[in-house]
C-alpha cells in the first residue's frame, strides 16, 4: 500500500483510491510531504502560522478539516474509524492575487487540514449509517464510546473523534490531558485503553480560546458558548444524536459569517459597508439572527 500510494505524484486532498490484494480492497489517500498536527502542536510555539492565527482563521482551518471528512462520508462513502491529530495533514498554500495592486493580498499563508490515514476505514453502503463489527478499531485515546461498548462504527463516530482535531486547531493542547490518561497503565492492552478512554469525562474548555486575551474572551462570550455546546453535541453518548458532517461544516460557516460581520461593525467604516451593501444597523440585525 505504501509503495503503490508513494509512486504516484498526486497530491489531490479529494482523491481516495483503492487496490486489491489477495481478496482485500486496501483504500488509500494522496501522499503528503508535510507534518501532522500533531508533529506542528509540538512546535506550534515556535511556529507562527498555527499560534498567530486569528479567529476566523481559526475557524477557516477547522471548515477545511470537515470539508475533508465531509468527501469521505458523501462522496466516497468512507467511514475513518480513526480521526486523530495525527492522521490530519497540515498544509500551508500561498494565495496570490491576480490583481498586482492587491499587495494586501500577495504571499498570504492559507492553512488548510486534510485526513489522510485510511487504515481502519470501512466502505458503507449509501444508505448505511452504522455497522456493527467484530473488534474495536482506532487509537485508544480517540475512539467513540459506542464502539468500545457496542463495537458500532459510525459516520456518528467520526464526528466523536472530530472534535479532538478540532480542539487542537483552538489550542495546541490535548482534550484528554486529565483523568482519562492518568488512569491508562503502560500494561494495559489495546482494549483496556479503549474501555478506560470510553469513559473519560466530557471535556473542559478553560484553556480552548487560549489565543483570545481577556477583553476578546468577554467580546465573544456568546459565540465561545455556542461552540462549546456544539462540540459537547459532537460527543453526545446517544451517538445517533450526535450532528452529521453537513450540520457541522453548516455550524462552523455561521459562526466564522458572525466574526466577519463583527468584526465590520468594529471597523465601524460606513464607505467600506456601503461598498459592501450593509449599514451598520443592518449588520447587527444580521448578527442576531445568525445568533438565534
Amino acid at each position: 500500500e505504501a509503495k503503490y500510494t508513494s509512486s504516484h505524484a498526486n497530491f489531490n486532498p479529494n482523491e481516495v483510491n483503492h487496490i486489491v490484494h489477495n481478496d482485500v480492497v486496501y483504500f488509500y489517500g494522496p501522499y503528503f510531504n508535510g507534518k501532522n498536527l500533531e508533529q506542528r502542536k509540538l512546535s506550534a510555539f515556535r511556529d507562527p502560522d498555527l499560534f498567530n492565527m486569528n479567529f476566523i482563521d481559526r475557524i477557516s482551518f477547522i471548515l477545511s478539516f470537515l470539508n475533508s471528512l465531509q468527501n469521505l462520508h458523501q462522496n466516497q462513502r468512507l467511514v475513518v474509524n480513526d480521526l486523530n491529530p495525527r492522521n490530519t495533514m497540515v498544509n500551508k498554500d500561498f494565495f496570490t492575487s491576480p490583481s498586482s495592486e492587491d499587495e494586501k493580498f500577495k504571499n498570504q499563508p492559507i492553512i488548510s487540514a486534510n485526513i489522510v490515514d485510511l487504515g481502519f476505514a470501512l466502505p458503507f453502503a449509501p444508505e448505511e449509517k452504522e455497522r456493527k463489527i467484530g473488534n474495536i478499531i482506532g487509537t485508544p485515546l480517540y475512539i467513540p464510546p459506542e464502539m468500545v461498548k457496542n463495537r458500532i462504527s459510525s459516520f456518528f463516530g467520526d464526528i466523536f473523534s472530530a472534535v479532538s482535531v478540532i480542539i487542537l486547531i483552538f489550542s495546541q493542547l490535548y482534550y484528554f490531558n486529565r483523568k482519562g490518561v492518568s488512569q491508562i497503565s503502560s500494561s494495559d492492552n489495546f482494549e483496556n485503553k479503549a474501555k478506560k478512554m470510553a469513559q473519560n469525562p466530557k471535556f473542559e474548555m478553560d484553556f480552548m480560546f487560549y489565543f483570545l486575551n481577556k477583553d476578546e474572551k468577554n467580546k465573544h462570550k456568546k459565540i465561545l458558548s455556542l461552540i462549546t455546546r456544539f462540540l459537547n453535541l459532537m460527543q453526545n453518548e446517544k451517538y445517533t444524536q450526535r450532528p452529521l458532517i453537513d450540520e457541522c461544516i453548516i455550524f462552523f460557516e455561521e459562526i466564522r459569517k458572525i466574526l466577519v460581520l463583527k468584526q465590520l461593525l468594529e471597523e465601524n467604516n460606513e464607505e467600506t459597508n456601503k461598498d459592501l451593501g450593509f449599514t451598520s444597523e443592518q449588520i447587527k440585525i444580521e448578527i442576531e439572527e445568525k445568533y438565534e
